[in-house]
């Protein structure tokens, strides 16, 4: 059974199971996989064989080697692939990992701004069907501005006067969808989403 099977089964026990809280899913490492390039290195005056699993970004996410004990048995097309397969596998190990501490940030970001019983009462109540379509990327950070959060302040730094509610002196975290404008009630920095709506 390769990983992606092995991977694929586990997910059909835990939808057997009911369970439909956020999770990362064998479909999104499948395609995060597919994306990987690999660059191979054979080392001088060796039997060794590197090779990179290289993510979008040139982002490398793992290593895998490989090597004959004698030079006579030494194939350099098939290090390669030796090498790649490894890596591969080393990537899809890698990918999990950070698939799962990605989530689990957003999730700890949903919790803060007030959202995750939200979240978690749409997954209890989500349809069989839908489960896995459910948890694909599960609430990416943009999904934030999706949920009824208590409203963010607006403005930002010093400069507010608090004339729109907001705590004069606090700072309030951008994410990279969101710039600062002058606030229309009190002509301070003023946080604003990537369509022009304040948020």
């Amino acid at each position: 059974m390769t990983p992606s099977e092995q991977d694929k089964a586990l997910e059909a026990q835990i939808l057997a199971k009911g369970l439909t809280a956020p999770r990362v899913l064998p479909e999104q490492i499948d395609e995060l996989v597919s994306r990987l390039s690999f660059h191979t290195y054979v080392i001088p005056g060796t039997t060794v064989t590197v090779a990179a699993a290289i993510g979008p970004g040139n982002f490398v996410v793992a290593i895998g080697k490989a090597g004959a004990a004698s030079a006579e048995n030494f194939d350099e097309m098939v290090g390669r692939n030796r090498a790649i397969s490894r890596a591969k596998d080393a990537a899809r190990n890698q990918l999990w990992e950070l698939e799962g501490y990605r989530l689990k940030r957003n999730l700890l970001d949903l919790q803060e701004f007030g959202g995750l019983d939200q979240v978690l009462e749409v997954a209890a109540n989500m349809p069989p069907e839908l489960a896995d379509v459910w948890a694909t990327s599960a609430v990416p950070f943009v999904a934030l501005h999706q949920v009824d959060a208590p409203p963010r302040p607006c403005c930002v730094g010093a400069a507010c006067t608090g004339a729109c509610g907001a705590t004069p002196g606090r700072i309030v975290e951008l994410d990279p969808s969101e710039s600062v404008r002058p606030c229309s009630i009190c002509n301070a920095s003023k946080v604003e989403g990537s369509t022009g709506a304040a948020v």
